[in-house]
């Protein structure tokens, strides 16, 4: 069996029963958690920052050709303003994001 078919209640007696011996290793619980947590909040971190830079780039070529918003066709500028809510809806995403990790990191 695994620790993961257990049940909560099955988990519990099992720390009981198994203290003397889980002591020593629960010592190390909290700060495997939290570097675990840490972890996942950097890969998610690094995954919604390629996802935003993609978009920045996507919207900076996208305009590049233009000099001014007047030179714009009404269907590029609908484009334009398309990518640029992407755009901000993932600077959103990372910024919560961010705020997570940090919020983790002064725990430690």
């Amino acid at each position: 069996m695994r620790l993961e078919d257990a049940t909560k209640e099955e988990l519990i007696c099992f720390i009981e029963e198994n203290s003397f011996i889980l002591e020593h290793a629960l010592k190390n619980f909290e700060s495997t958690i939290v570097f675990y947590r840490l972890q996942k909040r950097l890969e998610e971190r690094n995954i919604v920052f390629k996802q935003y830079s993609k978009a920045l780039n996507e919207y900076v070529d996208f305009l590049e050709p233009y000099d001014n918003i007047n030179d714009m066709p009404k269907e590029i500028f609908e484009k334009g303003l398309e990518l640029e809510r992407k755009m901000k809806a993932l600077e959103k995403k990372m910024r919560k994001v961010e705020k997570k990790y940090e919020n983790l990191r002064s725990k430690k």
